[in-house]
């Protein structure tokens, strides 16, 4: 997908940050309301640019990403 989309970080009323997701990303990708994202900073720009950092969303499988990882931790 070689499209960009630029969204609006907003704040809710308790104080946490969102975003809202255009409908022809959600579609494209296949998230759908409720899914489970996990957002990773990464440093992929470099340390010469205005925004050195970038943030990827996945979106999590509790039985394939989250459930192993539990099974390492006992």
């Amino acid at each position: 997908m070689s499209d960009i989309y630029k969204v609006t970080v907003k704040k809710d009323n308790d104080g946490e940050l969102y975003i809202d997701l255009p409908n022809e990303l959600m579609k494209s990708l296949d998230w759908k309301m409720g899914d489970e994202l996990v957002w990773e900073e990464t440093d992929v720009l470099g340390e010469e640019v205005e925004y050195p950092a970038a943030y990827v969303c996945k979106k999590v499988d509790w039985d394939r990403d989250i459930k192993p990882m539990m099974e390492k931790l006992k």
